[in-house]
Formats: structure tokens, C-alpha cells, sequence
């Protein structure tokens, strides 16, 4: 099976993270298609934008009795593109590739549902949803890191766009320089249960001795997505939920058990199917509890559990107070306050406010803020209020007056300023603030990892290393005094 291109896409910024052709495979499909061959687009961005507008418009319009496009989730075959497109979509990412497939215009699977049954399709869709996987493992880093993984994966996976392997496990085996036959391929089937060998018997010592063997990584990653709206009717909106991620650096894996407790209410967990969650220990009250984990991890990074955090004891990490309103025709007044939830720390990894405007660049800013600093994006679309890492004080404000462009540019300026920013809600007064932020060593639901319950089999020492932090994800507040902060579904409409 082979694959002409993958591409990764980040959604939200409507920009490809990752890109890779392979000219060999291109060759072959030139020549197996002859007058039909369909050359891919040369321009990524261009590519990107295209794919991004026909998802959208697979859900808006009915397109079955159609042969000239396809939409059978997660196949797309467009009519001036070089075959079927499979899409996986995962967070904000969307995954495409394009098989080589060796179909005339004429096979009529061209206007049915088979086409993603074929093996091809069927293999390329589970390839994406690893590399779905390996991003996701990494996409707290930035891109750069996640290209990193991702290259490191294609490389193993896909040498010279033929699938050899789909698992990222092996694959990562594979890049490892301490990657061999044996390594990969054990000579004693282990049981389900217990992916790796199981560690020799010591000589007679005990857990502890010695020096340590390796490392045990668990990394807590929390996040927070929050929507203020400023009004009676309509109630805030603010969910915590984290991750554990585990990652063990040991030449023998042996059993681990570790506990992961929570003062603050964790209302359900989710392990990994590998993962044996022993019954929960109350702590004197119902939201202080202990949850024992017992597992055998792979020799990747992977999740180990995930949580949500009671609704009941959820309280917004920064309260905020956004107002804008026009002054005349290329004017607008903002004023933005912000405070801190008690409790909460004044410092931060990176912490900023971004304020957007469609279709409209900014001209100049004129205001002051009482912490941080005020500028205007590269893209001159954007607001933006650089708190750093600490605020001079718990509760700060920023009023500022926008100043933007006078109406003078071409139709065709006007489409690409919109396509920056396209959001049908930013029209008039209506308006968001989105904070960005990142707290080190810490968690609202103040779930962390005990270090002094870690167990594991008898073998050689092993050093625990952990980490946690908090960070949004969602983080909106909605103009007060604007006319629509937010959509009904369509039932409530009928009604």
C-alpha cells in the first residue's frame, strides 16, 4: 500500500503543521492514470484552505446523488483532485493523505459507499489515526516538537510513501538507535497483559539498592475551558478536566502502583485499558480521594488516565469584564478587566488576552493597562495584552480605543482579511476576549501524583519524576454589550 501525500492541518489556524510528497509514488499514479491523472496542488496553503471549505460544506448541502463528489466520512473524492482524500479529524487537527488507488472514471465504486472499504483506504484511515496519536502525545510542546514526532513517525512508517508499519510503537522502535530484531520481535510471545518481558529476579536484594535503573515520567496536564457571558439569562460556562501521561525510560518494565489524589473533587476517571484502577480511598470527606492505579506501561508515552472535575466545586480561574462599543465609523472603545480567583497563583509560564476583529485591520491603538503591555498582531487583526509571567496586581484593567484602517481597500483585500479571521459572530459590537494562559505546578482540582506511593516489583531502583500544570484551552468572555454571545440548537429555535 502506498501513499502519494500526507498532510496535518491545525483547524482553528487554518495553517498546515506538517507536509510530506513522495515524488516515487507520484511518478506511478502519473503512469497508472495517464489522461486521467490529476497532478496534486503544488501550494500547501492553498491546499489546506481547499480541503478545510469542502469539509465544511460536506455538512451543509446533501451531495449523495453527486459523482462528482463523495462524502462518506472519512472518504472524500472531489472532481478536479487527484483521487479520494481520507480525512480523520482528531482535537484541532485534521489528518489527510491520498492513497494510491488504482481506479478508472469509469469503476463504478466511484459513486458508492465502497470506496472507503477498499484496503488501501482502510489501511491509510488507521495510519492516520496513529499519527493522530503521536500528535496528540506532544502537542503541548508547539509545532515545533510536533513535527519533530510526526517526521520521526512518517520516516518509519511511510519510507518512500509505502506503509510498512502503522503502529507508532514499533515505529518508534524502529527510529530508536538501540532498535534490533530481537528488541521488536521477542522470541517469547508475552501475554496480553504484559507487553514486555518481565523483569529478571535480583540477586538477592532489595527494591531500592543500588543505583537507579531508569526513570518513571508522569506528567499531570490540566486544562480549563470557560465561556462569561456577563448576563442573568444566560449562566457561565466553565469545565476542568486533565490528563496523566506516563513515560517509562527502563531497560525492564516491571508492574507499577501509583496513586493520584485530588482535595478539590474529581467527579470520574478514565484509565487506559491496560491500566487496573483499585477501588478509590475516601479521605475523611467525599471529594478527597485516592485513586490507585496498577499498570505495565509500553515502551512509548502514553495516557495513562484522564479525569473531569466536579461542576459543584468549579470556580472561574480568572474573572473577566470585557465592554466594547463604537464611537463612530472606524473607531471603538474597549474597556477589559481582569481578576484572579482567590487562591489562584500570580504566576505564569505565558498569560495574554487577545482581542479580535473581522474584516477590519487596526490602524493604531491608543490606551494603557494596568500590568502588562498593549500591541496590535502581525496580522493587524488583533489586540493584544502581554501580561507575562506575573500581574502587578490581582485584579488589573485596560481601556483602550481602536483606531482601524479607513474602507479604502479592493474587494479583493476585503476576502482575504475575512478568510484570517472567520467567525460569523464578529460582526458589529458583538466580540470575545480570549485569555491564553499556563500556570506551572499547579491544578485547580489540586490533583497531583504522591511520590511516596509508588510501588513496583522487585528489580533494580527506579527514579519517579514528575510534573503538572494548568493551562486554557476555550477562554472566552463575551462584550456585555453586544447583541449575541451565543447560538441555540435547532430544536429551541422550533420552539
Amino acid at each position: 500500500m502506498s501513499v502519494r501525500a500526507v498532510w496535518v492541518i491545525d483547524a482553528k489556524e487554518r495553517s498546515v503543521v506538517f507536509s510530506r510528497r513522495f515524488r516515487t509514488v507520484e511518478r506511478r499514479a502519473r503512469q497508472l492514470g495517464g489522461v486521467q491523472y490529476h497532478e496534486l496542488a503544488s501550494h500547501d496553503g492553498m491546499w489546506a484552505a481547499r480541503i478545510l471549505d469542502e469539509l465544511i460544506a460536506s455538512g451543509e448541502q446533501n451531495t449523495a446523488e453527486r459523482c462528482d463528489r463523495i462524502d462518506v466520512d472519512p472518504v472524500y473524492q472531489l472532481a478536479d483532485t487527484a483521487g479520494p482524500l481520507v480525512v480523520s479529524q482528531q482535537e484541532n487537527y485534521i489528518y489527510v493523505a491520498v492513497p494510491l488507488v488504482e481506479l478508472s472514471a469509469q469503476d463504478p465504486r466511484n459513486c458508492t459507499s465502497n470506496l472507503e472499504k477498499m484496503p488501501s483506504v482502510t489501511i491509510v484511515l488507521c495510519l492516520l489515526k496513529e499519527l493522530g496519536r503521536v500528535t496528540m502525545a506532544v502537542h503541548e510542546m508547539g509545532p515545533a516538537a510536533i513535527r519533530a514526532e510526526i517526521t520521526e513517525y512518517v520516516c518509519a512508517a511511510l519510507p518512500m510513501g509505502t506503509i510498512s508499519v502503522v503502529a507508532a510503537d514499533v515505529a518508534t522502535a524502529l527510529c530508536s538507535p538501540e532498535a534490533s530484531v530481537a528488541s521488536i520481535q521477542p522470541e517469547v510471545r508475552q501475554p496480553a497483559w504484559r507487553p514486555t518481558p518481565a523483569p529478571p529476579q535480583s540477586q538477592g536484594g532489595k527494591k531500592g539498592q543500588g543505583k537507579h535503573s531508569g526513570v518513571l515520567h508522569l506528567t499531570l496536564n490540566e486544562y480549563v475551558r470557560a465561556i462569561q457571558y456577563d448576563t442573568e439569562d444566560t449562566p457561565d460556562i466553565c469545565e476542568v478536566y486533565g490528563t496523566v501521561y506516563c513515560k517509562a525510560e527502563v531497560k525492564v518494565v516491571p508492574e507499577f502502583t501509583i496513586s493520584i489524589a485530588s482535595t478539590s473533587g474529581v467527579e470520574s476517571m478514565v484509565t487506559h485499558a491496560s491500566v487496573q484502577a483499585l477501588k478509590p480511598t475516601d479521605l475523611s470527606t467525599v471529594v478527597n480521594l485516592v485513586h490507585t492505579l496498577r499498570f505495565v506501561p509500553p515502551s512509548s508515552r502514553f495516557e495513562l488516565c484522564g479525569y473531569k472535575m466536579c461542576s459543584s466545586t468549579i470556580k472561574l480561574p480568572i474573572r473577566g469584564f470585557f465592554q466594547m462599543k463604537a464611537i463612530n465609523r472606524n473607531s471603538t472603545r474597549v474597556l477589559i478587566q481582569l481578576k484572579l480567583e482567590e487562591g489562584l497563583p500570580n504566576v505564569f509560564e505565558y498569560c495574554e488576552a487577545r482581542l479580535p476583529f473581522q474584516g477590519r485591520r487596526i490602524a493604531s491603538i491608543d490606551g494603557s493597562a494596568t500590568s502588562g503591555g498593549l500591541s496590535v498582531s502581525g496580522s493587524g487583526l488583533e489586540v493584544v495584552w502581554d501580561l507575562g509571567h506575573k500581574w502587578k496586581a490581582r485584579e488589573i484593567a485596560a481601556p483602550i480605543t481602536v483606531t482601524f484602517v479607513a474602507d479604502s481597500e479592493t474587494s479583493a483585500d476585503k476576502v482575504a482579511i475575512e478568510a484570517e479571521i472567520a467567525d460569523p459572530f464578529l460582526t458589529g459590537d458583538n466580540g470575545y476576549v480570549g485569555m491564553r494562559f499556563k500556570i506551572p505546578d499547579f491544578t485547580m482540582s489540586d490533583s497531583r501524583v504522591d511520590p511516596n506511593s509508588l510501588t513496583y516489583s522487585t528489580g533494580p531502583k527506579i527514579k519517579l519524576s514528575t510534573s503538572r500544570h494548568f493551562s486554557s484551552i476555550d477562554y472566552k468572555i463575551w462584550n456585555s454589550l453586544g447583541k449575541s454571545r451565543r447560538c441555540l440548537p435547532p430544536e429551541q429555535l422550533a420552539d
